[in-house]
């Protein structure tokens, strides 16, 4: 009916952004462009758009630098800088890496980098998307979650993945989840 569609067309895009991402300038142009924002802790990626869409933001000097320093392939319980295993076990991971090579301040030769995307690619089945700033970041994921969440429900993820005291035995689901072709399901 026409309410229906009325009701749909008013229905928010909601983004759940990890709080640490709250230090750039992304949530406040998701809001500009019509999204609401929920900010949590999140154990994986930088952005929820959706039950199965998890997106990691870098900036390109962040992604040279940890291929320098060994975080992004860091088989350890996933910190900021080395969630590819994690990402990898969402249903839907996306690396998104923000600027050019150009603002690479680190001195890193261009085969490394290109060698780094082949992997992420290829071994961990990630989709890598490349922005040129955070204005296009910020479109770019707020049209990833609109068209998202116009045939999926809005991220549900938020109490699954918020980083509450978690006891022993959701610890021991977390790390089974690290290893490659386990998710949530198959760990508990």
């Amino acid at each position: 009916s026409n309410e229906q569609s009325i009701a749909r067309q008013k229905q928010s895009v909601v983004i759940v952004v990890d709080s640490r991402e709250a230090r750039s300038n992304i949530p406040r142009l998701l809001r500009s462009e019509g999204a609401e924002i929920q900010s949590v802790d999140l154990l994986v990626g930088d952005y929820l758009l959706s039950d199965r869409v998890v997106v990691e933001r870098k900036t390109f000097d962040d992604f040279a630098s940890s291929i320098i320093d060994g975080r992004l392939f860091k088989e350890s319980i996933p910190t900021k800088g080395s969630q590819l295993t994690g990402l990898a076990n969402q249903p839907f991971g996306i690396l998104l890496i923000e600027g050019t090579t150009l603002d690479i301040k680190r001195s890193i030769n261009i085969n490394s980098i290109m060698g780094a995307i082949s992997s992420i690619i290829l071994d961990f089945k990630l989709t890598v998307v490349f922005t040129r700033d955070e204005v296009e970041t910020a479109k770019l994921l707020y049209h990833l979650a609109k068209r998202e969440q116009k045939d999926r429900s809005v991220p549900s993820l938020v109490i699954s993945s918020a980083k509450k005291e978690m006891d022993y035995s959701e610890i021991q689901e977390y790390l089974l989840t690290v290893i490659p072709g386990i998710n949530m399901t198959k760990a508990r």
